[in-house]
């Protein structure tokens, strides 16, 4: 099983009219974890559908409290022209669309923030990227998603790197450059 995982909640089929035999992400979501205790998720959700009730946005918003994302893609309804969709109209004002994205975008981000949590401590290798900015730290993607800022000659990015995750602030996981971690024979 892969460490990470894309998921879509409204996949169940039921706002969207359609038939769908995909299981539920709640219920897979909980075995992978139980089972591969570094697997976090991402998710594509789609806000204020035609047929999406406040009841039905609710169960969204639930899901996505549940599964605790590590990160969500929240973008809002709009009809495209000749689509079956088009055809609903666009019954959700754009204030409410608005509302609940950020509601949605708050509730991945508080979620996402536990899910970084878990990784203080761990060494984990990362394809460093690129520069992240002013501050001069390097930045890189660990293959479960995260990532991280940490102190590194410009010169390592593209490549591999093993950092030990040492704090979490604003959003963001810091580490410092470290030597693959050897494996402990008990």
């Amino acid at each position: 099983l892969a460490s990470r995982l894309g998921i879509s909640p409204s996949g169940d089929g039921i706002r969207m009219r359609r038939a769908s035999s995909r299981p539920q992400p709640r219920v897979f979501l909980s075995y992978a974890r139980s089972e591969f205790a570094a697997n976090l998720s991402r998710s594509t959700q789609n806000n204020a559908f035609p047929t999406e009730t406040r009841e039905h946005f609710e169960q969204s918003l639930e899901v996505v409290r549940q599964v605790k994302y590590l990160k969500a893609h929240v973008f809002r309804f709009s009809p495209r022209f000749g689509t079956p969709a088009d055809a609903w109209g666009d019954p959700v004002s754009p204030e409410e669309k608005q509302a609940r994205a950020k509601e949605l975008a708050d509730a991945a981000a508080q979620t996402g923030a536990e899910q970084m949590k878990r990784f203080i401590g761990r060494t984990m290798e990362v394809v460093v990227e690129r520069k992240a900015g002013r501050d001069g730290l390097m930045e890189g993607v660990t293959s479960n998603w995260l990532t991280i800022k940490f102190t590194a000659p410009a010169t390592t990015g593209g490549t591999l790197q093993w950092v030990r995750i040492e704090e979490f602030r604003d959003g963001v996981l810091y580490g410092e450059l470290t030597s693959r971690p050897s494996l402990r024979m008990a």
